[in-house]
């Protein structure tokens, strides 16, 4: 930052460390007093009894100004302060002919080294206030300035003058030039333009112009001097624009008076909302490569949400368990007895007479299958089917018939009837052990069989 820009703090900000009674007021009370301007802000702090206030700041020179109001009791000062940097006492300089007035540098640190400083005010009082108003440093190279307020002087490069423009002392430039044009750029939210009255030159009242970005000129007073005042009026503010977006700006005044009117002087800018050259691109630069890194961010949590979602669904295979094997034991399929015979004392089951004499469908019936009903199992007659015949035991040794004769009496007793042959699928459940069943009798209810 150039040497003749400083940040203006005030005494309201948070950054500013009090200790003691110290009281917050408004700056109503002193804004006519002496000729040096009104408060900064119209706001004081003052205490009357024995207090301090520090702040900590980055850069290599600060002033500290208030409002002056000594009390001299026989070359007694009332109140006194003792100024310090980082822990040294650089002393102080009393007023040798104290009055009130405003702005008045009460505490001065210069050739700091450019770094980190902790500066540090001690009040001693007797009743008379100790009034503080605002502290200016002169930031570091690293130092934040972001939304401050900074102090600009008039020989500012950001600061164009036109040649009807001249030097005025060590305070500034001034004009009685008609037309005379101040140009300004700056990055902020707001301009106080800040001169002086000078007594030694025409006080008739007149006008000048500013307008900010090209928008229409506002007018603002150049006031002459009073007849009660006597001297120089500095610290004058002669206009403050509205609020306007923080971002570049250009600003342009222009006088309207001449040389038998009040001078326009310029001593300082305030530039309230400051932002250093450039910084505002930059912000706008990491806005838009944050928002572009923040997209690519969600674009890339969506693709492994996705991806996730899929590993997580799952897939369902048939697992097939090997069992073993067990093979199906070839049978031989017999002649079942005809229930219907006379021979009715055939019982392969020793089952009583009662429950042979069930109807088919009887809930008390025994079947001879264990796992499931003889209807579910029972093999249907298929023409050109082959039996493989083997001699059977008693179901053909019918009252001691001969084969022949059973045949003959089954074809004349029982040529309507039905004859299912329920036979063993062959499957056997694992770990069981195998049992022979035998071939129950054949009910017609339970499906259609070969007719003997």
């Amino acid at each position: 930052m150039p040497t003749n820009q400083w940040v203006v703090v005030d005494d309201t900000d948070a950054a500013i460390v009090y200790e003691g009674p110290w009281t917050a007021t408004d700056g109503t009370k002193y804004a006519n007093s002496g000729n040096f301007g009104k408060p900064y802000n119209n706001t004081l702090h003052g205490t009357s009894a024995t207090g301090s206030l520090s702040f900590s700041f980055q850069g290599s020179s600060a002033r500290l100004t208030g409002t002056l109001d000594v009390k001299n009791s026989s070359g007694v000062l009332d109140p006194t302060w003792q100024c310090f940097v980082d822990q040294s006492n650089i002393g102080t300089k009393p007023p040798q002919n104290p009055s009130t007035q405003n702005n008045w540098l009460l505490c001065d640190w210069t050739d700091l080294s450019d770094g980190q400083h902790v500066v540090t005010v001690n009040i001693s009082s007797n009743g008379q206030s100790f009034w503080f108003d605002q502290i200016y440093y002169q930031p570091g190279s690293d130092a934040k300035l972001e939304s401050s307020t900074v102090f600009v002087g008039g020989n500012d490069p950001a600061v164009s003058l036109d040649s009807a423009w001249k030097p005025l002392e060590e305070i500034g430039y001034m004009t009685q030039t008609a037309g005379a044009t101040a140009k300004f750029k700056f990055t902020g939210s707001r301009v106080t333009w800040v001169g002086m009255i000078p007594r030694e030159l025409p006080g008739v009242s007149t006008s000048a112009t500013y307008s900010v970005d090209n928008q229409p000129p506002v007018r603002f007073t150049l006031p002459g001097l009073s007849s009660s005042q006597n001297s120089s009026q500095f610290n004058h503010v002669f206009f403050q624009t509205d609020y306007i977006a923080p971002k570049s700006h250009e600003l342009v005044v222009k006088y309207e008076g001449d040389t038998s009117t009040t001078p326009l002087v310029l001593g300082s800018l305030l530039v309230d909302g400051f932002s250093p050259k450039g910084s505002t691109n930059k912000q706008h630069v990491g806005a838009i490569v944050g928002a572009v890194l923040g997209g690519i961010v969600l674009i890339i949590l969506a693709a492994f949400a996705i991806f996730y979602l899929k590993r997580r669904k799952v897939t369902y295979k048939p697992v097939l368990i090997e069992e073993p094997f067990h093979y199906i034991k070839p049978f031989t399929l017999t002649r079942p007895h005809d229930p219907y015979s006379d021979a009715a004392s055939y019982n392969p089951y020793n089952l009583s007479t009662s429950t042979l004499n069930h109807e088919p469908g009887d809930p008390n019936r025994i079947s001879p299958y264990p796992f499931s009903s003889p209807s579910a199992i029972a093999t249907s007659y298929q023409p050109g089917a082959q039996a493989h015949l083997q001699s059977a035991p008693a179901p053909y040794a019918w009252s001691g018939m001969s084969r022949k004769q059973a045949l003959s009496a089954e074809s004349a007793t029982s040529k309507s009837s039905k004859v299912v042959v329920h036979q063993d699928s062959g499957m056997r459940l694992p770990n069981s052990t195998p049992e022979d069943i035998g071939l129950g009798p054949g009910y017609p209810a339970y499906g259609a069989g070969p007719r003997f």
